[in-house]
């Protein structure tokens, strides 16, 4: 998250995504994980720095979690090469369409070797 909005890499969303990033941070809110402001100015954050993108192909169902369906149609539409998640195993099969899965600390190793 600190190297988003930086020129490190480029982060794409859509707006089904964001709506369950939404939903998700309310959950933080309502566990009192944090406040409705701090989780609103995440969210802010989050939509100022990624790159919005509509999806004109569904490629659902394609994985088991609908949830991660969201999140393949916005690698696609974005023209993305990874995913970056915690759940790799979740998106197998992914790499037909031509993006890699890696963990975050995979993923910030790649970053490392570029620069």
């Amino acid at each position: 998250m600190r190297l988003l909005g930086t020129d490190a890499y480029e982060a794409h969303l859509t707006v089904p995504l964001y709506l369950e990033y939404s939903e998700q941070a309310l959950r933080i809110v309502s566990a009192s994980i944090a406040d409705r402001e701090t989780v609103d100015d995440i969210l802010d954050y989050v939509c100022e720095t990624m790159v919005l993108d509509t999806v004109h192909f569904l490629w659902r169902p394609f994985l088991r979690d609908a949830d991660d369906d969201m999140v393949l149609e916005a690698a696609v539409a974005g023209g993305c090469s990874h995913i970056v998640t915690h759940n790799t195993k979740d998106f197998r099969g992914v790499e037909e369409l031509g993006i890699a899965v890696f963990t975050p600390g995979q993923f910030l190793q790649l970053l490392r070797g570029a620069s």
